[in-house]
């Protein structure tokens, strides 16, 4: 508490008011709402998705409220910020030389992405919010018993999905089809996060068998690496992870950790 109040007090001095709250919406509440699962038991994963339910819930009422105090969407919002970000970066490439036909397809290309980003909003923003809390978490479970305590749980390397989460992103995709916006937003949304659940189940598999071989250090910071700078890679772990559901990877079968 006394570290969530000192951060807001600063982000209050530099950012302002607005400032303070976004922080206390976005972190502040994580950081108080995570160690209180811990302490109830159940496991780090367990925690760590209820905590992640608990901040995105607030930060949904509070969405809506102001939403509805000063008559906007948060849709509409975040599409305003990507046009403005847009058009600076349009005038860049103006200053740079660029115009005529290869301006207007990079207009385009632009617009097209930026409705893409607005459409997978929600699901990226709880996926940025579970990978700041899951580094946190992970470097917990490193340090803790450093400082005398130590994260209820196994390790990362234990981390497994329920069976029953595949027919999400199954019925998913079959929602696609049905070419309504809304519906293809939702399905757009529940792929993206499904995707990256099972991106975490297939580094969890990768790290287990990093530890049974003794994989030296310089190996898996280069996978680290090409996964931060490969997207194709990153597809193929989410696969790997879901294919776990067949495969078995790591035997003995490893328990659901949610």
């Amino acid at each position: 508490m006394a570290v969530v109040l000192a951060s807001a007090l600063i982000f209050m001095l530099i950012a302002g008011p607005a400032g303070a709250l976004l922080y206390v919406l976005q972190a502040g509440i994580f950081s108080l709402a995570l160690p209180r699962f811990l302490a109830m038991g159940g496991g780090a994963a367990r925690a760590l998705a209820s905590a992640v339910a608990v901040t995105v819930a607030v930060i949904t009422v509070a969405a809506v409220g102001y939403g509805i105090t000063r008559g906007v969407t948060i849709e509409g919002q975040v599409a305003e910020s990507l046009q403005t970000s847009i058009s600076q970066a349009v005038q860049l490439y103006e200053k740079s030389g660029v115009s005529g036909t290869d301006l207007d397809e990079l207009r385009e290309g632009m617009d097209r992405a930026a409705k893409t980003l607005a459409q997978l909003y929600p699901s990226l923003f709880i996926v940025g919010i579970t990978l700041a809390g899951g580094l946190n978490l992970l470097l917990l479970q490193r340090f803790g018993r450093r400082l005398g305590f130590a994260v209820p749980g196994g390790s990362f390397g234990t981390y497994r999905n329920p069976d029953h989460l595949v027919w999400l992103p199954i019925c998913a995709g079959f929602a696609l089809l049905a070419g309504h916006d809304v519906v293809t937003a939702v399905a757009l949304n529940v792929l993206v996060l499904t995707g990256f659940l099972y991106f975490i189940q297939g580094m969890a598999i990768i790290i287990h068998l990093f530890d049974r071989h003794a994989v030296p250090a310089f190996l898996r910071y280069l996978l680290y690496f090409l996964l931060f700078v490969q997207a194709y890679l990153v597809v193929a772990v989410a696969l790997f992870g879901l294919l776990d559901l067949w495969g078995n990877f790591r035997r003995p079968r490893i328990p659901t950790n949610l």
